[in-house]
């Protein structure tokens, strides 16, 4: 199984950053999240409960391809995110039928996917 280093934490407390200086010193593949292609994000902080599930498919979709893409070799991977954040902010956003969708997908998708061997967890003050 190919070594995975997962980094997460709350937004700006440095997981980038972070998984680029292990990467760089590993001699590691780097994976980062990629927020900004959302199309549905600008419209979810204004209309959340209109648009929450298609920002999060959209996100779901987006990581899942990700990590799809992601060849098995020996070399370390270091990504900034890890697939499981997903449903955490499912849990957060979505209510009742589409959160039972958006849970349906996800748990079916994540069953193909490499699973971090190591979580480093940063927190801020």
């Amino acid at each position: 199984m190919r070594p995975f280093i997962g980094i997460e934490g709350p937004i700006g407390v440095g997981k980038t950053t972070l998984a680029q200086l292990l990467a760089e010193r590993l001699q590691a593949e780097a994976m980062f999240e990629v927020y900004e292609e959302n199309p549905f994000l600008a419209k979810f902080y204004t209309d959340p409960d209109c648009y929450a599930l298609s920002t999060q498919l959209f996100f779901l979709m987006s990581r899942y391809q990700q990590y799809e893409a992601v060849g098995e070799t020996e070399q370390v991977l270091v990504g900034d995110y890890i697939f499981a954040k997903n449903d955490l902010f499912a849990d957060y956003t979505l209510k009742g039928a589409e959160h039972k969708l958006y849970q349906q997908i996800s748990t079916s998708l994540a069953k193909h996917l490499l699973r971090p061997t190591l979580v480093v967890y940063l927190r801020a003050d």
